[in-house]
This record gives C-alpha cells, sequence and structure tokens, in this order.
C-alpha cells in the first residue's frame, strides 16, 4: 500500500541538506511547492547566486520574496519566465520588511522573458529597484518581445526610480 507523499518534510529535508551551497537553480515547480505546501526552509546562508527557471509570475510573487528572505547574502539573481495577457494584475509589493539580500547583498539582476506583457515587466523591475539598496546592474532580456513593445519597455525602464545610487539597467534585445 503506499502512503501518503509528505511533500512538506521531504522538501524542507531537501533544502536543510543544500543549507549550505553558494549557487542555486530551481524551477518553478519546486519554488511554487513551497509555498503550496507550506514548507519552512532554513536560513541559506552562503547562497550568493540564485535563478528561478520558468516562473510563473502570477502563482506567487509572495513566494519569490519568501525564497530572497532566506539567501540572505544573495548577490546575483536571475529570473526567467512569462506573463500572458489575459492573466490578473501581478502584485508586487513588499509583504513585510525588504529581505536582508534586498538591502545589503543584491548587486545584479537578470531578468529574462519569452513573452511577457510590458506592464508586468515594469511592475517586477520596479519591485527590485524600490527595494534593493546596493543594486549595481539590471539587465532585462526581451529577445522575444515584439520591437514596438521593446521601444517602451526602455522608454519606461528610464523612468523608473531606484533606491541605489550605482544602478545601471541595460535593455538586451539579442534573441538568446
Amino acid at each position: 500500500m503506499l502512503g501518503i507523499i509528505d511533500y512538506q518534510h521531504i522538501m524542507a529535508d531537501v533544502f536543510t541538506g543544500i543549507k549550505n551551497i553558494q549557487s542555486l537553480l530551481i524551477s518553478n515547480d519546486l519554488a511554487g511547492g513551497l509555498r503550496q505546501h507550506n514548507v519552512s526552509i532554513p536560513l541559506l546562508v552562503k547562497v550568493t547566486f540564485l535563478k528561478i527557471l520558468d516562473w510563473d509570475f502570477y502563482f506567487d510573487f509572495d513566494c519569490l520574496q519568501y525564497l530572497l528572505a532566506h539567501c540572505v547574502v544573495l548577490e546575483f539573481f536571475a529570473l526567467t519566465g512569462s506573463i500572458f495577457k489575459g492573466h490578473p494584475t501581478i502584485n508586487c509589493s513588499l509583504q513585510q520588511s525588504p529581505p536582508t539580500c534586498l538591502l545589503f547583498h543584491l548587486k545584479t539582476i537578470e531578468i529574462w522573458s519569452h513573452r511577457m506583457e510590458v506592464e508586468a515587466y515594469m511592475k517586477i523591475v520596479e519591485f527590485f529597484l524600490k527595494n534593493a539598496v546596493v543594486l549595481e546592474d539590471v539587465e532585462v532580456f526581451t529577445g522575444r518581445i515584439p520591437p514596438e513593445h521593446q521601444l517602451k519597455i526602455m522608454r519606461e525602464l528610464l523612468m523608473l526610480p531606484s533606491v541605489s545610487k550605482e544602478c545601471r539597467v541595460f535593455l538586451n534585445t539579442s534573441n538568446c
């Protein structure tokens, strides 16, 4: 007889086992499962590199903040994903106070999109610009977005305020 799989404990054990790694590459399914199964993970005190693949931005922005809060010395963050028309409006506001990594460590962000609405792109970038105090570089990859939308993104990116005085924002339009 097969027992019920206890995802909460399995996922907590996985994160406990990897808590001393420096780089973490995870999928949307694993990241989303953290919140869906109410998984408590330890602080990942050595993770300086985090990349989330195929993120469904509407699935759970709170989950992203939960991961950021547990990667306390994170310096490099990359996010790939898609936002399609017809989804509800994305909410990129802070749950509570900014995660420690945003205040003291996060220097580089890359946001890759296969397909994304311009408004959603702006909200995600704006979240990091408003909250990442020591941010140096934000690179937004828009290669698969139609050229007319790329121009709009470029204009809007230039208008976004940044809490970091050293931050540079790059728009990469190559088809990667």
